[in-house]
C-alpha cells in the first residue's frame, strides 16, 4: 500500500512493514523537489505511530490551524498550517549517522485550497489495517 502525492512536491510513502504490538507502520519515504534549476531527491525509512497518523489525518480533515505528521524519532515531519491568509506546507528530515554526521533537508511553500484538498484526499484514502 502506498501514498503518492504529485503536488506541491512529489512524495511517496511505500508501506514495507507494520508492527501490531506497538501499532506503527514502516514506510520508504521518497521526496523529489524541483525548483527552477535546483532539485532535491531524498529517500529513507521512517516509522510512524498509527496514533500519530490518525491524529494527523483528523487534524488535516478539519484543519483549524496545524496538522503535523512525524515519525517515531521526531526526525521527519510534514506540517500543514492554515491562517487567515495562507496555507503553508512544509517537510523536513534530519538524520544522524553513527559518526555523528548530520544530514538535514527541508522544503516549505504556500499552497492553494485545491492543493490542500488533493493532499487531504491522498491521506484520507489510505487503507488502514488498525
Amino acid at each position: 500500500m502506498s501514498i503518492n502525492i504529485e503536488k506541491p512536491m512529489k512524495i511517496s510513502f511505500d508501506e514495507v512493514e507494520f508492527d501490531e504490538h506497538v501499532p506503527s507502520i514502516k514506510f520508504i519515504f521518497i521526496a523529489n523537489i524541483e525548483q527552477f534549476s535546483n532539485s532535491l531527491n531524498y529517500s529513507g525509512e521512517i516509522w510512524i505511530s498509527c496514533l500519530i497518523w490518525d491524529n494527523f489525518v483528523n487534524d488535516l480533515v478539519t484543519l483549524k490551524k496545524t496538522a503535523t505528521l512525524y515519525d517515531m524519532n521526531e526526525m521527519f515531519s510534514i506540517k500543514i498550517e492554515k491562517d487567515e491568509k495562507n496555507i503553508k506546507y512544509s517537510w523536513s528530515v534530519t538524520r544522524q549517522g553513527i559518526f555523528k554526521d548530520i544530514v538535514q533537508s527541508s522544503y516549505q511553500t504556500i499552497i492553494s485550497e485545491d492543493t490542500l484538498n488533493y493532499v487531504k484526499s491522498q491521506f484520507t484514502n489510505y487503507p488502514k489495517w488498525w
